[in-house]
């Protein structure tokens, strides 16, 4: 009888998932292998959520970017792709919205003074209103003097001949309005600068010359202390770049306007040189702003500023540099009230830093350490993979998420605490991924764009897997266990297939599979009747089998690959008796 056995209640891992500890010296708080599953506010350990598609799959490109913008219609979802094009989703389709983009750079974008901005350090700067995009660029009134009309196309000033590049837009006004034209050619001679336009607009009446500033190619741009902020240059790479302005951030002159980059007085862009602050070679890859603080994230050091007015006439002032730098612009996640970053030694948050300024401190990473370094070590071996490295967030389910490689690295945080687990699925080999406006969760793999779903339980219709694997336990505390039935902790809800194997005596080769099926929630009344049937059998009993094996140590891994749920997990109790 079953009543007369001893039990032992393993419950699923509030700290989540481990692998930076041996299965044979791991609490069973921890868990080695936690994949597909996030924790529950009841202390559960709860399927992940599936996705669904968004419309019609862009055939025969892939999508590198996504972002979304909020039009006085609704909010708009765009995608960018690796042939260079942009597209707007409408309907189950996808219309292109711009093209002739270098599909080779990284899509970034943000949202700034009514405008959606994308940079991809290989083309202009963009802006989308939500009906068109245009290249974010002003008009500077040329300060300098000899203005001097030559011909209908042609005129001169004493100038610099960087303010007028060929393909520029210059506006001039003559007596009878303001014209433009383009900037076919132009040469500079003892201090003269002749402008040849490609049109003739130009009369004897000219008195005035406005030549075009565009913002440099950023790869990386961010909005805070009510300006944009711009950096780096050129096709993302594992590597430190060669450009010498790689340590250099550009920002706007003007405030909560995302054309003002350039000093109005001057025509130049300001921005500050971070290698004054860096006393070794490092590259800029991230930037954002804690407690007052911004903080630039570097390669290879953090530099962190305090004020929110840079300038000369600003409070914009270096405070520290600390030695620890990040491997990608995108392993910076802003949390409530931290920054996570990845760095080549693992995971890492602001506060813990600036409490140690040490490596080798435990921290938010410290269970994943070892798996975050493999990964890491794999992207920056491979330019494709590095370009491919995406952050994620889904506020509702509180969980943090960076794609690496072949899985996407999931920090969750809850009223138990917070961990680790590893998603797969349709979350290996994220192409792009993007937290809308709308509070959804977007994700693109090759062509298709999809929406993470909380009602869904199926990857697009593909099964999700699902595993927990329990490190080695001793149920009778130093004496064999003689075990005779197994009994898995599950929330009655639908029928779902799962297998548990057991394991003993630290031997992970040679499991024993047994097949089981959470039980279907019991259901009293069928429709608007009473369900005679149903009302004196009791509630589903709880998957349960007999287990008649005696080991020193056990360990478990329940493992479920379905398209259904959802499938939720309390633990798992042992019935048996301890050797006396």
């Amino acid at each position: 009888m079953r009543r007369d056995l001893a039990t032992v209640v393993v419950p699923f891992p509030k700290g989540l998932m481990s692998t930076a500890r041996s299965a044979l010296s791991m609490p069973g708080t921890l868990g080695r292998e936690v994949r597909n599953m996030l924790m529950s506010a009841d202390g559960a350990g709860s399927k992940r959520n599936g996705v669904v598609a968004m419309g019609d799959e862009i055939a025969g490109e892939n999508v590198t970017g996504l972002m979304s913008y909020q039009h006085s219609t609704g909010m708009q979802l765009l995608a960018a792709t690796d042939a260079g094009k942009v597209y707007l989703r409408t309907g189950d389709g996808w219309d292109a919205v711009l093209a002739g983009r270098n599909g080779s750079g990284v899509v970034r974008s943000v949202t700034f003074g009514g405008r959606l901005l994308m940079c991809n350090g290989l083309d202009d700067v963009m802006a989308w209103d939500g009906v068109s995009w245009t290249a974010v660029s002003t008009f500077v009134a040329e300060a300098a003097s000899g203005l001097t009309y030559v011909s209908a196309t042609v005129f001169t000033v004493a100038s610099a001949a960087s303010f007028y590049p060929v393909g520029s837009t210059v506006r001039a006004t003559l007596a009878s309005g303001v014209v433009t034209g383009v900037v076919a050619h132009v040469s500079e001679a003892a201090g003269v600068v002749t402008v040849t336009l490609g049109t003739a607009v130009l009369d004897s009446t000219l008195s005035a010359v406005a030549f075009t500033v565009k913002p440099p190619r950023f790869a990386a741009l961010t909005a805070v202390h009510d300006r944009l902020w711009g950096f780096g240059k050129g096709q993302l790479s594992p590597t430190m770049s060669g450009d010498v302005d790689r340590l250099r951030v550009y920002y706007t002159h003007g405030v909560n306007d995302y054309t003002a980059w350039p000093d109005p007085e001057t025509g130049s862009i300001p921005s500050i040189n971070l290698a004054d602050k860096a006393g070794v070679a490092d590259e800029l890859l991230a930037m954002s702003v804690k407690d007052g603080m911004t903080v630039f994230a570097g390669r290879n050091h953090l530099q962190l500023w305090m004020g929110s007015s840079p300038g000369a006439d600003g409070d914009f002032a270096w405070s520290k540099t600390i030695p620890l730098g990040i491997v990608h612009g995108n392993a910076l996640l802003e949390l409530p009230n931290d920054l996570l970053f990845v760095t080549r030694q693992g995971a890492r948050t602001l506060s813990r830093t600036l409490q140690t300024e040490q490596l080798d401190v435990s921290d938010v990473g410290s269970e994943l350490d070892p798996t975050i370094t493999e990964r890491v070590g794999r992207i920056t071996g491979n330019p494709a993979w590095y370009r491919r490295v995406n952050a994620m967030r889904h506020d509702g389910q509180g969980w943090f998420g960076l794609a690496m490689d072949d899985c996407t690295l999931v920090w969750q945080v809850g009223a138990f605490g917070h961990g680790w687990v590893l998603f797969d699925g349709v979350f290996a080999g994220v192409g792009a991924s993007h937290s809308g406006l709308d509070g959804e969760l977007y994700l693109a793999k090759g062509g298709q764009v999809y929406r993470y779903d909380m009602d869904s339980w199926s990857d697009a219709g593909e099964p999700i897997t699902v595993r927990w694997w329990m490190p080695w336990m001793n149920p009778a505390n130093r004496k064999r266990w003689a075990n005779k039935y197994l009994e898995v902790l599950v929330k009655r809800a639908v029928d779902v297939a799962f297998v548990v194997r057991r394991y003993k005596d630290y031997d992970d080769a040679n499991p024993q599979v047994f097949a089981m099926t959470s039980p279907v929630e019991p259901t009293y009344w069928d429709g608007t009747g009473w369900d005679e049937g149903l009302w004196d059998i009791g509630d589903n009993p709880l998957p349960m089998v007999r287990d008649h094996v005696v080991a020193d140590s056990y360990s478990y891994a329940m493992e479920s690959t379905t398209a259904n749920g959802p499938l939720t997990v309390f633990g798992l109790k042992l019935y048996g008796v301890a050797e006396r």
